[in-house]
């Protein structure tokens, strides 16, 4: 509700139009750092000077924002809401910043990506905005799952493309049209020459002595692999290796006796040094969707543009992302 603070008798509008970048980043400032004087800091002004910039903001907006304390005050739930909105105009300029920064003749796109989605389909994706002549000048950030929602949340990124798990929860994923676009599985992979490949049916119980190079367990398909002997009753293996790094497991393991757990689009690419084995049951697939801020019109077109190519790729017989067992 709008306080009755001065120059309430002026419109909104007008009202919000006086604020500048330096008012908005302000308040994203206290959300990241906790207080006003931590802002105040980052901002690379004096505390008083912070405390006026939140006083015009506040009356810009007829609103309360932040609750005062010691260090001078924290966001408080309309605070929240409001920095909801105003990240995407940060998000819009930081874009923009970046795309003037580059000398762009081509519109920016600030992807969020999961690292398997890199290796599945994302050359398949720019192959064929090049051959429309749409492909857009790419920033792509890759991350867990949770990093790449929360990026997306902040608008430090215009779209994310990954799968849906982890610790999400469906409040986190309420503010997001969320697109489907396939299904990716996750295989256990060994050396060519290794015992387990030439078994028809490896049981769970029979991979718990073996050695492991695995991802972190922060990541998604760490945890499709602590689930899977969870559910079958038995404590998931630790790893004798970990690495953020797909590639690497496949090295590492194509040289050893260790297994690996990589999305089968990995596995594809190397299928000469490695073999599946034939782990009983398998990984449940995940499914690969892309998210796009709900609420924000109009959409920025070269958004639409990448969702379209995912869409087409998603879609056609020969991309060969769809899993097929």
């Amino acid at each position: 509700m709008e306080t009755s603070q001065n120059g309430m008798d002026e419109p909104l509008n007008q009202r919000v139009e006086r604020l500048k970048i330096r008012h908005l980043r302000l308040l994203d400032l206290i959300a990241r750092r906790g207080s006003l004087s931590a802002a105040a800091a980052a901002l690379g002004i004096s505390q008083p000077g912070a405390t006026k910039l939140l006083h015009e903001l506040e009356d810009a907006l007829g609103l309360t924002l932040i609750d005062r304390n010691a260090r001078g005050g924290q966001l408080n739930a309309q605070g929240h809401l409001v920095l909801d909105r105003l990240r995407v105009a940060l998000g819009a300029m930081d874009a923009a910043s970046s795309a003037l920064a580059l000398g762009a003749d081509l519109p920016l796109l600030r992807v969020g990506l999961l690292p398997l989605v890199g290796i599945e389909a994302l050359g398949r994706v720019v192959q064929d905005l090049l051959a429309r002549s749409e492909l857009p000048r790419l920033v792509l950030q890759l991350g867990t799952v949770e990093q790449l929602v929360q990026w997306l949340h902040e608008s430090e990124v215009d779209c994310v493309v990954g799968v849906l798990g982890g610790d999400l929860t469906p409040q986190a994923l309420a503010p997001f049209e969320i697109t489907p676009l396939w299904q990716q599985s996750t295989v256990v992979v060994a050396a060519r020459d290794h015992p387990l490949t030439r078994r028809r049916r490896v049981p769970l119980a029979d991979l718990l002595g073996t050695d492991w190079v695995l991802m972190p367990r922060r990541s998604a398909s760490r945890k499709a692999f602590d689930r899977a002997f969870l559910a079958a009753g038995l404590v998931p293996p630790a790893p004798r290796i970990e690495t953020e790094s797909f590639h690497i497991a496949m090295e590492l393991v194509a040289h050893t006796s260790m297994l690996a757990v990589v999305p089968i689009g990995a596995y594809r690419q190397q299928a000469s040094v490695l073999r599946r084995v034939a782990m009983a049951p398998a990984f449940a697939p995940s499914a690969v969707v892309m998210l796009t801020p709900k609420g924000v019109a109009p959409e920025l077109p070269v958004v639409a543009l990448w969702r379209d190519a995912f869409v087409r790729v998603s879609m056609s017989e020969t991309a060969q992302v769809s899993q097929q067992l």
